[in-house]
């Protein structure tokens, strides 16, 4: 009879860690599937890239016309 009983526990104990297994990659899939949407949106509507490309605009601008004025200057000069 104890036999058995062992044996009963050893399986409980071994579905008891499958469970746990099924869990853990439930949670992982969740979390792949919520990564893989935010990747699918476009990247108008990623407000990182949209900071980025703002702050490359706004640097880039100054410096254009920082060299539009120098060559301009740089013509009524001669």
């Amino acid at each position: 009879m104890s036999n058995e009983w062992s044996k009963t526990e050893e399986r409980i104990s071994a579905l008891e860690n499958v469970l746990k297994l099924d869990s853990r990659l439930q949670a992982l899939e969740t979390a792949v599937k919520e990564r893989t949407l935010d990747t699918t949106k476009p990247w108008w509507r990623d407000g990182k890239t949209v900071t980025i490309l703002g702050g490359l605009i706004a640097a880039i601008l100054p410096i254009l016309s920082l060299i539009n004025n120098s060559f301009g200057s740089y013509r009524e000069s001669r």
